[in-house]
């Protein structure tokens, strides 16, 4: 049997991080993420640590009113992620 690994990924403690980390407030509208690189630098450190092929990505985030913003949708369309929406509070 072959494993696989499958990375799951909380976006808003990441992305309020790395905005905290760039400008000092976890507001993450005050950074720009290319989402595609950001997936793919996190797959290819999961394939390297783990010595397993990368199966997927889960990216759990929040959206308004149920309904994915931009970057949300273009996560959707990329081959390994799969994107998890909660509704904001």
């Amino acid at each position: 049997m072959r494993s696989n690994s499958v990375l799951f990924i909380d976006a808003g403690y990441l992305l309020a991080s790395a905005a905290t980390r760039r400008t000092g407030s976890s507001l993450r509208r005050g950074i720009a993420v290319d989402g595609a690189a950001l997936l793919a630098g996190l797959a290819d450190l999961v394939e390297k640590e783990s010595g397993l092929p990368l199966l997927r990505i889960n990216w759990y985030d929040s959206s308004r009113h149920g309904v994915p913003d931009y970057a949300q949708q273009q996560l959707a369309e990329l081959p390994t992620a799969e994107v998890i929406e909660g509704l904001a509070r």
